[in-house]
C-alpha cells in the first residue's frame, strides 16, 4: 500500500538519480575531443564500463551501452575505418 513514507521516500530516490547523458550531438562533441584517447585505453585493456565509469566520474554522467553505441556508429561513420 502506499503511505507517505514510502510515497516520501520515492520522491526522494527520484531526485536523487543522476543526470542522464546528453543529447547524441553532445555525446558527438565530446568524443571528437576524446575518441583517440578512448581508443588507447582500449588498446590498453579498458572495457567500455571501465571507461564510461571514468568519464562519469569525471563530471559526465554516460552509460557503457550509450558509450559503445556512440563509438560503434562514429566507426562505421568513417569510410576510412570500414573493414
Amino acid at each position: 500500500m502506499l503511505s507517505e513514507d514510502l510515497i516520501t521516500k520515492i520522491g526522494g530516490d527520484l531526485e536523487a538519480m543522476p543526470p542522464k547523458p546528453g543529447s547524441q550531438r553532445e555525446i558527438e562533441l565530446l568524443l571528437t575531443q576524446i575518441e583517440a584517447k578512448i581508443r588507447a585505453a582500449q588498446e590498453r585493456g579498458c572495457t567500455y564500463n571501465d571507461i564510461a565509469k571514468q568519464i562519469t566520474a569525471s563530471g559526465y554522467a554516460i552509460r557503457s551501452s550509450t558509450l559503445r553505441v556512440a563509438m560503434q556508429r562514429r566507426r562505421k561513420a568513417d569510410p576510412k575505418r570500414a573493414k
